[in-house]
């Protein structure tokens, strides 16, 4: 494999700590699990950590990442960052 699915590119420590998730906890799991306006913080929260490492790699097609990005949201609430540098 050459890692372009296999290697993290976010800081899952770093979200976690963002968002106020212990290490031993799914972190959309738990966040799904609050109350409405926290849990739209939490969300948040992910979504601005996914930013950070997704804009450098996107931002040469940012219409097509608005389209998916709207897509995803629609269907799955805040957007995963698949795509590897």
């Amino acid at each position: 494999m050459d890692g372009t699915l296999t290697v993290p590119v976010i800081d899952f420590a770093m979200m976690r700590k963002r968002v106020g998730v212990p290490p031993e906890v799914d972190i959309l799991t738990e966040v799904n699990s609050w109350p409405h306006e926290r849990r739209v913080r939490g969300h948040q929260a992910i979504a601005e950590v996914e930013d950070q490492v997704c804009a450098p790699i996107l931002h040469h097609n940012k219409e097509h990442v608005d389209v998916l990005h709207s897509r995803i949201d629609a269907v799955a609430g805040p957007k995963l960052c698949l795509l590897a540098p």
